[in-house]
C-alpha cells in the first residue's frame, strides 16, 4: 500500500513540468577556486562576488552551496554563509544532501552587485571540509514554498487546557507560478512517542494532492494569496507543562528536480489546568412563552475534565419564581459523561427576563452564560384552542341535553 502511494506521489510530479531557470551562475566560471578548511581553532573564508540581473514578484533566488565534510564528518563542523555582509545561514553535513544545500535568498538582500562570504571551521579529527567553487547562484521561476511561511504548523491556541482538544494544521503555501503536487504528514506515531505530553485524538496521518500556484497577485506582481494545500489533525494536552510539538513533513520536487523535505516550525506551547471541570449550560423547551404559564428550564452538565466530579449542586438564576425544587444536585460525572437538570418556573408578569444557572462542586462556583427571554402577555394560543375546544364541546352537549327533554 505504501509502495503504491508513493507510485501515485511520483505519478502526479511527472505531470507538472519543472520551473524556469532564469539566471545562474556558477563561481567557478569566475575564476574562483575550491576553499579547503582544516583548522578547528578558527575559521577560514573564501568569498564570491557577483552582479545578479534584476528580479520580479514571480522569481526567487537560491544558492547552490557544494561541500564536503570528509569521511568522517562530526557535528562541530560548521560553515557559516553570508550574503552580502549578512548572515544567511549555518550549516554542517547533515545539511548537503548529495553534496549541496539549496539556501534560498530573500529578495530584499539582493542588490546590483553582491558577495557570498563562506566561513568554515573543521571539528578536531573531522578530515577536511572542501567548499567548492562550483557552488551557484540563480533566480528561477516556478513553486515555490518560502523558508519564512511556505510551509508552517498553524495551531487553534498555544495556551491549551488539558484534556481539551484543539487543532493544528500544517499548511503548504505556494508563492509561485505553477502548481505542485506535496505529500504531507505529520508521523503520528512518532509524535506521540516523542511528546508524551499530547495525544493525537483523530486526523489524516499522510495526505497527497496539488498545491495551487499564487491565486492573486499586486501590481508589482508579488504574490498576496498563495495557493494552500493543508493536513489537520485535532491533539489534547495530557499535561499542565511546557512542551515543544514535532513538526509536519511536506515532500515536493523542487526547482532543481530533486525530493525535498521540509519540515515546519516546532511550535512551543504552555498547557494549563481548565479553571472548571464541568461546563454548564442552560436551554429552552419553548419559543414563545406567556404569563401564568410554567416556564420549562433545563441545565446540561458536562464534565470535561479527566477525574471524576461529585456532589454538584445547580440553582437556576432566572427572576422568576421557581416552582418545585428550587436546587438540584447531580451525585457525579465521570471524565466526559454530561446530564441534564430540570426546573420549572413561572413568570407574573410580561417583558424580558435575564436567565442563567450556577454550579457549586468541591468549593467552587461556576455560573453559565445568561441569556434573555421575552414573557408575552396572555394565554398561549394552544392554551386559548383548548379552552375554546372545551367551550363548543359543552355548548353541543347543552344542546343535545335540552333537545332531549
Amino acid at each position: 500500500m505504501k509502495r503504491g502511494f508513493i507510485l501515485i506521489f511520483l505519478l502526479l510530479c511527472s505531470y507538472i513540468t519543472a520551473g524556469a531557470v532564469i539566471a545562474e551562475l556558477e563561481f567557478k566560471s569566475q575564476g574562483y577556486k575550491d576553499l579547503y578548511i582544516n583548522d578547528s581553532d578558527f575559521f577560514s573564508c573564501t568569498s564570491f562576488d557577483f552582479l545578479s540581473p534584476d528580479m520580479n514578484g514571480e522569481t526567487f533566488a537560491v544558492l547552490s552551496l557544494r561541500a564536503g565534510f570528509g569521511s568522517q564528518p562530526k557535528e562541530a563542523s560548521l560553515l557559516k554563509v553570508y550574503f552580502n555582509n549578512a548572515l544567511l545561514d549555518e550549516l554542517n553535513f547533515r545539511d548537503f544532501p548529495n553534496g549541496v544545500s539549496r539556501i534560498e535568498v530573500p529578495a530584499e538582500t539582493i542588490s546590483g552587485s553582491n558577495e557570498v562570504k563562506v566561513c568554515g571551521k573543521a571539528a578536531v579529527a573531522s578530515g577536511t571540509i572542501k567548499v567548492g567553487a562550483d557552488s551557484a547562484f540563480g533566480i528561477y521561476s516556478g513553486a515555490h514554498f518560502p523558508e519564512k511561511d511556505g510551509f508552517t504548523l498553524d495551531l487553534e491556541t498555544y495556551a491549551p487546557y488539558v484534556g481539551i482538544p484543539f487543532t493544528a494544521r500544517a499548511v503548504a503555501r505556494n508563492y509561485g507560478t505553477q502548481d505542485a503536487p506535496v505529500l504531507l504528514t505529520y508521523r503520528k506515531q512518532e509524535l506521540e512517542e516523542n511528546t508524551p505530553e499530547i495525544s493525537v485524538l483523530k486526523g489524516e496521518t499522510s495526505k497527497q494532492g496539488i498545491v495551487p500556484k499564487c491565486r492573486e497577485r499586486n501590481e508589482g506582481n508579488v504574490c498576496t494569496k498563495p495557493g494552500e494545500y493543508a493536513i489537520e489533525y485535532e491533539i489534547v494536552a495530557n499535561k499542565a507543562v511546557p512542551f515543544t510539538v514535532l513538526p509536519a513533513m511536506m515532500t515536493f520536487t523542487n526547482i532543481f528536480g530533486e525530493q525535498e523535505q521540509r519540515l515546519t516550525q516546532r511550535p512551543n506551547l504552555g498547557a494549563l489546568e481548565p479553571p472548571h471541570k464541568i461546563s454548564v449550560q442552560m436551554a429552552f423547551e419553548k419559543d414563545k412563552l406567556f404569563t401564568g404559564q410554567k416556564v420549562p428550564l433545563k441545565v446540561r452538565v458536562q464534565n470535561i475534565s479527566e477525574q471524576q466530579v461529585e456532589g454538584i449542586r445547580i440553582l437556576p438564576i432566572s427572576g422568576m419564581e421557581i416552582s418545585g425544587e428550587a436546587e438540584k444536585t447531580i451525585a457525579s460525572l465521570s471524565p466526559g459523561q454530561s446530564s441534564e437538570v430540570s426546573f420549572s418556573a413561572l413568570a407574573q408578569g410580561s417583558g424580558n427576563y435575564v436567565v442563567g444557572c450556577k454550579a457549586e462542586y468541591e468549593s467552587r462556583a461556576l455560573e453559565c452564560d445568561t441569556t434573555s427571554i421575552t414573557i408575552q402577555s396572555g394565554l398561549d394560543i394552544k392554551l386559548v384552542a383548548s379552552i375554546l375546544l372545551a367551550l363548543i364541546s359543552v355548548a353541543v352537549f347543552a344542546y343535545f341535553y335540552q333537545k332531549k327533554e
